[in-house]
């Protein structure tokens, strides 16, 4: 079942079919062309230098390095922020056990400038 549209397709296909192939010149000339730049030595792009991120990483040895540093340092952040007290408790013991009744033991903020007795303590 051909429609019209087919037709003119088919139309253009036969007169292209027909069409005279490139002239040999034109050939030559592509093919020639085609050598020289296949002869053509090609060099590998320049790669871009490292930025001060990857220096740094590769200085401290590596990014599997520097992701034990960033923890290391959010553990110390989070145990340094909590209260003596909390991790006293949180520990079930464990810190007054292991330093005693060490003076950093039991001190809030207050009392470690001495504020605990008003404007006195600091007399």
């Amino acid at each position: 079942m051909m429609t019209d549209d087919d037709d003119w397709l088919e139309a253009h296909f036969d007169a292209a079919r027909r069409a005279p192939g490139p002239s040999e010149d034109l050939v030559a000339r592509v093919l020639a062309g085609a050598e020289t730049v296949q002869a053509a030595p090609v060099s590998p792009p320049a790669r871009a230098a490292p930025g001060i991120g990857a220096r740094i990483a590769g200085a401290l040895g590596g990014w599997l390095t520097v992701s034990g540093l960033a923890a290391a340092c959010a553990a110390g952040v989070a145990i340094g922020v909590q209260l003596p007290e909390t991790l006293d408790t949180a520990t079930g013991g464990g810190v007054s056990a292991l330093f005693g009744d060490a003076p950093v033991i039991g001190f809030t903020g207050i009392e470690a400038v001495g504020l605990a007795g008003g404007i006195e303590g600091l007399q």
